[in-house]
């Protein structure tokens, strides 16, 4: 909803701005716009796609990037599981028990904190409770040596995806791009409507859509920026390794 108010509030700006150049501009030049202003539109247009483009580019990479890395932890955790599965009591149960509880976390805490550009405490307490209860099984044969290194391994896959995943917190479109664009994007509208002379219908709706399509890519790149907010990263592929713990179990 609020992009849509953006949008729209970003076509009476154009507006607005209108009303004043037809207000003001004349009593400053008595001319039209110099031929130069075109090619400066011409410009400045190109400009502001080419940034625009990059920080599309660079927002849906960072969404890629923490969408595998998301799909990459819960794999790991699906590991864990199964290699506790083969473990004797009562370390099947309470790993099994620990990596489920350590998932619900992610998915009931992690991602809703995430939102905001926090990650919840509670739930890397449940990760180095299943770290310290995989180390704690003592091995009898070469099997269980196994399986425990095996869950080893997984476990230090699923800390490093955290790792990642905590990272990307901060992962947003650099500062300098956002000054490019909106810079940009103001003169892409400034410049056409100091050529108007006076207020019409036509020269209205013209002047409100060329505002509103200016701004409707800046809140798409506004809405990718975050990867777990706005068009983000859903935790489904945790929530898909609790429905295989139930069949594994």
């Amino acid at each position: 909803m609020w992009f849509m108010i953006t949008i729209v509030g970003a076509g009476l700006g154009a507006v607005f701005l209108l009303l004043l150049a037809v207000r003001f501009v004349p009593a400053l030049w008595e001319g039209d716009l110099p031929p130069a202003a075109n090619a400066l539109n011409q410009l400045i247009r190109t400009l502001f796609s080419f940034v625009l483009a990059l920080s599309i580019v660079s927002a849906w990479t960072s969404l890629n990037s923490a969408r595998d890395n998301a799909v990459d932890e819960a794999v790991a955790l699906h590991g864990v599981y199964f290699a506790a599965h083969g473990m004797p009591e009562p370390a099947h149960s309470r790993i099994q028990d620990l990596t489920e509880d350590y998932t619900k976390s992610v998915i009931a805490v992690d991602w809703p904190l995430m939102a905001q550009g926090r990650i919840g405490d509670e739930t890397f307490d449940k990760l180095i409770a299943l770290r310290d209860e995989i180390q704690r099984l003592e091995p009898a044969n070469a099997k269980e040596a196994a399986l425990q290194k095996e869950a080893t391994d997984r476990a230090r896959e699923v800390s490093e995806a955290r790792r990642k995943r905590s990272a990307k917190l901060s992962d947003e479109i650099p500062v300098f791009l956002w000054i490019g664009l909106i810079l940009c994007g103001a003169l892409v509208v400034l410049i056409p409507v100091l050529e108007y002379r006076k207020v019409t219908g036509g020269a209205v709706a013209m002047v409100f859509l060329l505002g509103a399509v200016v701004t409707a890519p800046l809140v798409l790149v506004s809405e990718l920026n975050h990867p777990y907010s706005g068009i983000s990263v859903a935790p489904d592929s945790f929530v898909l390794q609790l429905e295989r713990f139930a069949r594994i179990s």
